[in-house]
Order: C-alpha cells, then sequence, then structure tokens
C-alpha cells in the first residue's frame, strides 16, 4: 500500500490523547495521496501498480506523455479493449502511419468473385502471381484498387510484363491512371487533367527495341507531386485504375497487368481499412 498505518489498532483506546505526530502524519498523507475529484499532477517515486478488479479509465481524453510505454504483466491472454467505432490513433512520425497495399490484377481471372471479365483481356498465371493480358491493341481495363481511408494517397505504382515479338518500339506505349469515383458515376483522375493531359502516366520509352521485348517494367503515378495532401475519402468516392495498352505501329497484343502497389501516407488511426 502506499501509505503505511500510522498507529496499530491497540492504540486507540478511549481517553489516549493523540500527539502531534499523529496529526502531522495525518497531514503527510492526504497531502501525497491522489486528489481523484479536482485532479493535478504527481511524480511518484515507484510505479504505481493496480491489482485486483483494476482500473476504469472513461473520461474522454487518457493520454500518456513523450516517451511514454505500455507494458502488460507476463503471462498471456492480456487484452486491450475497444469498444464500437474506437480506434488508436498514430503520430504521424510513427512508421505506422505509412504504408503500401498490393492490389493484384489477377481478380479478373473468373467470375467467382462477381467481377466479370473484360472481353478485351485474358487471365493467366504467372509464376509470381496472376495477371490480366491484352488480347487487342489499345485495350483498356479498370481494376478496383484497395486504398486506405482517411489517408494521403502519395504514389502509386503498376506492374506490366511486357509481351516478347516486337519488331518495333510501339508508337503509343502503355499508360495508365487513378480515378475517384462516387456513387452518380462522376470519375475524377487523382492527378488533375489540368497539369498532365487526362491525368495519364505513359510508361518511360525504352533505350531499344530489345530492351522493351519481354522486360518487366513499372510505371509511376506520383500523386503527391502534382497533387499533394490528397485524402482518400471512402465515404464519397470508390478508387478504380484505368489501364490502356500499347497500341499504334509496332504494337502487338499480349502485355500482362500483374499488379498496383499503392503507398499511403498520414495514417491518422489504426483503422486500417
Amino acid at each position: 500500500m502506499a501509505n503505511s498505518r500510522i498507529n496499530p489498532d491497540s492504540f486507540y483506546v478511549n481517553g489516549n490523547a493523540l500527539p502531534a505526530s499523529f496529526y502531522q502524519a495525518i497531514d503527510l498523507a492526504q497531502f501525497q495521496a491522489v486528489n481523484g475529484y479536482s485532479g493535478g499532477t504527481w511524480t511518484p517515486s515507484t510505479p504505481w501498480q493496480i491489482g485486483g478488479a483494476g482500473i476504469w479509465l472513461c473520461g474522454p481524453t487518457n493520454s500518456t506523455t513523450s516517451g511514454s510505454i505500455i507494458t502488460t504483466l507476463s503471462a498471456s491472454g492480456k487484452r486491450i479493449v475497444l469498444a464500437s467505432n474506437d480506434v488508436p490513433l498514430i503520430n504521424s512520425s510513427r512508421p505506422e502511419a505509412s504504408r503500401t497495399i498490393v492490389t493484384s490484377c489477377g481478380v479478373f481471372q473468373d467470375n467467382s468473385n462477381g467481377i466479370a471479365q473484360v472481353a478485351s483481356y485474358s487471365a493467366r498465371s504467372y509464376p509470381a502471381g496472376d495477371s490480366v493480358n491484352a488480347t487487342g491493341a489499345g485495350c483498356r481495363i479498370h481494376v478496383p484498387v484497395r486504398v486506405h481511408d482517411g489517408a494521403v494517397f502519395y504514389s502509386a505504382t503498376l506492374s506490366v510484363v511486357i509481351g516478347s515479338g516486337h519488331q518495333a518500339i510501339p508508337a503509343i506505349l502503355p499508360k495508365w491512371r487513378i480515378l475517384a469515383v462516387d456513387v452518380a458515376g462522376n470519375v475524377t483522375p487523382l492527378i488533375g487533367t489540368a497539369l498532365i493531359p487526362g491525368g495519364w502516366t505513359t510508361m518511360s520509352t525504352p533505350g531499344s527495341v530489345g530492351a522493351y521485348n519481354g522486360s518487366t517494367s513499372t510505371i509511376g503515378y506520383n500523386v503527391n507531386a502534382f497533387m499533394p495532401d490528397t485524402i482518400v475519402d471512402r465515404s464519397s468516392y470508390c478508387y478504380i485504375a484505368e489501364i490502356v495498352d500499347e497500341s499504334g505501329a509496332g504494337a502487338i497484343p499480349g502485355n500482362a497487368y500483374t499488379g498496383i502497389s499503392c503507398s499511403f501516407t498520414e495514417i491518422g488511426d489504426m483503422r486500417f481499412s
């Protein structure tokens, strides 16, 4: 116990005078005690340990200072229980405030997940994962991408395996963009059309047809460079990747689009949705 007894029970006998030291000890004990009504600041010399039925913090704000650690005692089975809609917050300087989510383009490989295949694309399984494959020049496909609600959409990368057999670098190389689509079907590119035409980013021109044939490439989509602080809002939008395959002179169908990697920053809490 934090405060020891001043006197044993046998001390308290009718008629005994209470010494001044008794009142001094009482005053010191109340001074050192926690004021549970008015609150305040204390600096205990050793940590508080509360056993028994435990402790319940039910105020609107319960904070720890910089560098503080919440540690559970040894043995398994400890739980931190959150009520409905309660989530731990994350400081923006923490590594957990950033994450990358990869969406496989292989969601289009069959109809079992409720997403119909696009006629101009076929499904193929690569050793590293599933893909969608263009079956005609200039084919277009839309792939739903996973996002983190409330975070800043920082950047994205599309992975593509180029088909073989090209005799020349295609006149129009693969391109893509990410769209925010509202409930009415209105689409808005994440990178404004006033900044880059149509909000598209196109694969960099390879140095030679040999470097292009059969290569594994990526096409970046740097949202932050053009539209910083773009906040993901799943209550108003879903997010779709629109991919257009190569076309024009020198184009050959068969490029395989394997995955979309999206990076997010400024994650404010641990909903991870």
